[in-house]
């Protein structure tokens, strides 16, 4: 269920407090969405096309449909907006979040931060790069192009609950010189032993974890039984680092009348002090993830990790919901 660099802004509310429930209806909306993208992308399958005609074709209709500075997609869930200096600006320009600030750019490029993360803790030895919450599997797509003419070489692996994003993927490597393989997965009950066969495993996760309203701890602890050469996420957690912010997202987990507030009633002020207050409301009226943070502050606390990298609203091509980096390796 990863963003592939832009979500459509789901907000729907699933059942307070039970996050198999909203879990499973995430699903389901993403085996639609995805399904969809699929026959959308049916006849450049059909023709055969390279990955790297794949992907960008792709991208240029994924482009189409986030017009204007702040994309339709994302505007219908913002509720209440003050532009302040913004106000007025329009396209090409777009609203994004680079290092921690709202600027107009023509885009924001997760992908560039994402390659580099990766390229960071890659090497020739690693055999298997593996994405939990796939999606469509364009991450690993546009990550084997990169990583290629580095001498790596490893199996692409899309781990995805829905059927529909799978399918894409392997549609995307079809045909390729990339070995691939797409395995059914879920976050609230993590099985690992389809990755037991590789020797060096990187994994990592695209705005993915942000749709698992609690983690908890089974997801890294059975991560850490593999043979690691290391792991990353790429999540718009870092409100997460704030106590008193992270207290008021989760009483909209257990409160509708909470929840219905960041919904409805709260206002996003597009200046650079609320960066992190306007993502937490945007977590919060989505029920996103509550834990990565405290997840990985217990490893590394317990030297299980240690942390290769960590930025903080490093990137937003959503503007209010912009990305974190947490890289790390196995052991302190």
């Amino acid at each position: 269920m990863t963003n592939e660099g832009q979500r459509d802004g789901d907000s729907s509310g699933g059942e307070l407090g039970n996050d198999r429930a909203l879990h499973d209806q995430r699903a389901a909306h993403y085996e639609a969405h995805w399904s969809r993208l699929r026959d959308e992308m049916a006849p450049a399958f059909a023709a055969g096309l390279p990955l790297d005609q794949l992907l960008a074709r792709h991208e240029a209709l994924n482009d189409s449909r986030y017009q204007g500075f702040i994309a339709p997609q994302i505007a219908r869930y913002l509720g209440r907006l003050d532009q302040r200096a913004f106000a007025g600006v329009a396209a090409p320009d777009r609203l994004v979040v680079a290092e921690g600030r709202y600027q107009a750019r023509p885009r924001a490029d997760q992908f560039a931060v994402l390659s580099a993360a990766v390229s960071g803790l890659a090497d020739p030895q690693v055999d298997c790069i593996v994405e939990f919450g796939a999606g469509l599997g364009v991450n690993l797509g546009r990550l084997a192009q990169v990583l290629a003419p580095l001498g790596i070489h490893p199996t692409y692996v899309a781990c995805e609950p829905a059927a529909g994003g799978r399918d894409f993927a392997a549609r995307l490597f079809a045909g390729g010189e990339h070995r691939f393989e797409a395995h059914e997965f879920d976050y609230l009950a993590p099985e690992f032993g389809f990755l037991g066969r590789f020797r060096r495993i990187l994994a990592f996760t695209c705005h993915s974890i942000e749709q698992v309203s609690v983690l908890g701890p089974a997801f890294h602890d059975g991560l850490l039984r593999l043979p690691l050469a290391g792991g990353l996420h790429l999540e718009p957690v870092g409100w997460q680092r704030f106590t008193n912010v992270a207290a008021a997202v989760a009483e909209a987990h257990r409160s509708n009348q909470a929840l219905q507030w960041y919904r409805r009633e709260y206002e996003y002020v597009l200046e650079d002090d609320r960066v992190v207050e306007n993502a937490a409301a945007w977590a919060a009226a989505s029920l996103y993830n509550t834990d990565l943070l405290a997840q990985v502050g217990r490893l590394t606390d317990a030297g299980r990790i240690g942390l290769a990298a960590l930025a903080f609203e490093i990137v937003g091509e959503n503007p209010f919901n912009p990305s974190t980096l947490i890289a790390w390796r196995p052991g302190g």
